[in-house]
């Protein structure tokens, strides 16, 4: 499996980092700093696809972003 996590502050991604630097699974984390519109539009240019998707982010933004992963097929069918 992989793991992308999305930042909008390059501080959190690095402390982020920090925590799993020790993980023996830290090759399989990547990291993306940006505005999470910006960041979900380039994975699905990418032809990236998830199994599940997590969105922590302001109450205004939500449903954007909720349409542009439900749009672009970021979430792959029967996922979470």
């Amino acid at each position: 499996g992989h793991l992308v996590t999305l930042e909008r502050e390059a501080v959190a991604a690095e402390m982020a980092a920090q925590n799993w630097e020790a993980s023996p699974h830290k090759s399989k984390i990547e990291s993306r700093v940006g505005e999470a519109g910006d960041l979900l539009a380039a994975l699905a240019s990418e032809g990236a696809s998830f199994d599940l998707v997590f969105l922590d982010v302001d109450k205004p933004g939500y449903f954007s972003l909720y349409q542009t992963i439900m749009d672009t097929g970021l979430l792959r069918v029967g996922g979470l």
